[in-house]
């Protein structure tokens, strides 16, 4: 069985903007801003100023986009030309045409099964674009292949990238690859003609213990039909997702997600919520085109982000766990994006 899958571009739309204020006085710079990366301001700013100050600030949604830098330099230049204290914020349509986008990608996923129609052996190949405004293009090879060794289930197989040199800028967007790769993955199990359920299939093939356990506390809680199942292991935590449509054609979400003790319960199921709508809006059909070089899409009205009655039922189960405490807030989009793009096939 042989598939294909075509990710989008995507942008970040962060609830705010991309905004920066900086106050230059001679030798000396304090910058105020939303950056997920003051160590990177403050390195890029030492070449020019004997004492840089990076306050970072509450960041208004973020998703990668804000690991540039762009957005506080040009507030710091600004600053430094007119002595003043600048802010500079990025409009909707600035942020929107300018952004750094998630790269598009291509994947194909190939697989032989056996008499059951489980897969023995699978074959990804990828082509897309390296992360190229954050990261140095030497380091995505590693990025990629450790998304793939993310595989939680008793399949062998390979996994194989070619990567172009990409016509836009791109850079970090939740999830980063698995976002593409983990999509491209589950989506293919959940595809292949089987006489089980999406459970079933799962259980049979999923030998990390801790991703097994965390499916089957979301099937405990789920009290429905899993129409659509996706797990996905990543920062040390893991996670399950069921899906399926209810009364109205509404969706009903159960996620289940383990991240060693879980400090803040409220803020977890609020991460997994949050990595859900995500995953809605691109379902949805969220992407970024681009016609004779330039960046269609320009604010909420040409990008159909979700809506708050695009709302799934939503239940995050939160487990009991004596593992290490492990990352969240990208863990659970893959898996997500990857149930209900089945889910709306």
């Amino acid at each position: 069985m042989e598939k294909i899958y075509v990710m989008p571009m995507l942008a970040h739309v962060p609830m705010e903007p991309p905004t920066a204020t900086a106050k230059a006085s001679g030798a000396e710079v304090t910058v105020w801003a939303p950056t997920q990366a003051p160590d990177q301001v403050r390195k890029l700013l030492e070449a020019d100023f004997a004492k840089v100050r990076v306050i970072p600030t509450r960041a208004g949604g973020a998703f990668g986009r804000k690991f540039e830098v762009d957005f506080v330099l040009e507030a710091v230049q600004l600053a430094r030309h007119t002595g003043r204290t600048v802010k500079v914020l990025w409009t909707r349509d600035d942020d929107m045409r300018h952004d750094s986008y998630r790269p598009l990608s291509v994947h194909r996923v190939r697989a032989t099964v056996n008499d059951e129609g489980l897969p023995t052996w699978r074959d990804h190949a990828v082509s897309t674009w390296p992360l190229s405004s954050v990261v140095e293009v030497t380091s995505n090879p590693q990025i990629m292949q450790m998304m793939a060794n993310k595989y939680p289930y008793d399949v062998e197989g390979e996994v194989h990238f070619a990567i172009s040199p990409p016509p836009i800028r791109t850079g970090f967007w939740r999830s980063v690859y698995a976002g593409q790769s983990v999509y491209a993955e589950e989506m293919f199990l959940s595809e292949l003609d089987m006489a089980d359920n999406q459970l079933e299939r799962r259980l049979k093939l999923l030998t990390d213990r801790r991703v097994r356990k965390t499916l089957e506390a979301a099937a405990e809680a789920h009290h429905g039909e899993p129409q659509a199942v996706a797990c996905h292991r990543d920062y040390g935590s893991a996670v399950a997702v069921i899906a399926e449509t209810i009364r109205d054609g509404r969706t009903k979400i159960t996620a289940a997600v383990d991240v060693g003790p879980a400090l803040h319960p409220s803020g977890v199921r609020q991460q997994v919520e949050g990595a859900i709508m995500d995953a809605v809006s691109v379902v949805k059909g969220a992407r970024i085109t681009v016609k004779q070089g330039k960046v269609v899409q320009k604010s909420f009205g040409d990008y159909p982000w979700a809506r708050i009655g695009d709302t799934p039922e939503i239940n995050v189960v939160v487990m009991a766990s004596d593992a290490p405490v492990g990352g969240l807030g990208e863990l659970a989009y893959p898996a997500a994006a990857a149930a209900l793009g089945f889910l709306s096939r």
